[in-house]
């Protein structure tokens, strides 16, 4: 991760949290917060970005800025895939952190002893992945092959907390 790209994630995480403090955000405020982000997209050469605020329960404000194809100037879409920002990988990492400081898992905990709904869909070479491996990298995990793969395996995910 670059420089650039770390001092982005941070300006819009500031820009996103400064923007919730208010009790009731209004639609100029989304509006202003719409043209702080693109204009760091624009600034740091990024094609799109998606980002969203939310409070408790809440989705506040959910948006996509941006192209999904800079030849074409096809708009980006919300229901365009991303990969993971390296923010969001260290947020999650934090937090798994904390939770094996306060004793709810450990290091060693595996993904399928904390989702056994997904084991049965899961290629069997995961069902022993740990926390740590995962964090670390050192899973083994496997890019998807083509984009076709993605919406079945979050349907069947789905299905099953829906029939579960």
């Amino acid at each position: 991760m670059t420089k650039k790209q770390k001092t982005l994630g941070i300006l819009i995480y500031f820009g996103l949290f400064i923007s919730c403090q208010s009790q009731e955000i209004q639609n100029n405020n989304f509006f202003l917060l719409d043209n702080k982000i693109d204009s760091m997209r624009i600034a740091f050469n990024i094609p799109a970005v998606a980002y969203g605020v939310i409070r408790n329960d809440s989705i506040i404000v959910l948006n996509v800025l941006g192209y999904r194809d800079i030849e074409t100037m096809e708009k980006a879409q919300l229901t365009d895939y991303f990969h993971i920002g390296s923010n969001t990988k260290s947020f999650t990492a934090f937090l798994s952190g904390r939770l094996v400081d306060v004793g709810k898992i450990n290091w060693e905990t595996k993904f399928f002893d904390l989702y056994p709904e997904l084991k049965e869909i899961a290629n069997p070479a995961y069902y022993n992945m740990t926390l740590q491996e995962l964090l670390s990298h050192r899973a083994r995990l496997i890019n998807f092959k083509n984009e076709s793969e993605i919406p079945t395996i979050i349907a069947e995910y789905e299905s099953g907390l829906l029939n579960g």
